[in-house]
């Protein structure tokens, strides 16, 4: 479900130090290094994104939150301050988590990884 692509890494470059590019996958793993050719290896941070929300009637009592960074047995979704259960979590791509369970309504849906904590989004 993975494919390896770029992404634009933004960063501050110091005086006297040139920029550089580097190919980073596009399912990155939370706290993946990266090499750098000549350079040796920096650590990217990815942290989860939510872009939508889908509570489709085909999903039932289920739902699916879409977005980037999620990372395939090391993703947590929060309802509010409270974790969902792991049995609830169906299954984990980079970009879509299905989950067997849906919020309170109102209640904020977050994503957490090894690399941060999402947007929130309800």
């Amino acid at each position: 479900m993975c494919k390896p692509g770029t992404t634009t890494v933004a960063g501050a470059v110091g005086v006297g130090m040139a920029p550089l590019q580097v190919a980073v996958p596009t399912c990155a793993a939370p706290d993946q290094q990266v090499r750098i050719a000549g350079h040796g290896c920096a650590r990217v941070q990815v942290v989860p994104r939510i872009s939508a929300l889908d509570r489709s009637p085909s999903l039932g009592q289920g739902m699916a939150v879409n977005g980037d960074g999620f990372a395939c047995g090391a993703t947590e979704v929060f309802f509010g301050a409270t974790k969902v259960a792991a049995a609830q979590v169906l299954s984990v791509s980079c970009t879509v988590i299905l989950l067997g369970t849906r919020p309170a309504a109102g209640e904020q849906v977050t994503v957490r990884t090894a690399g941060g904590t999402s947007n929130a989004v309800s």
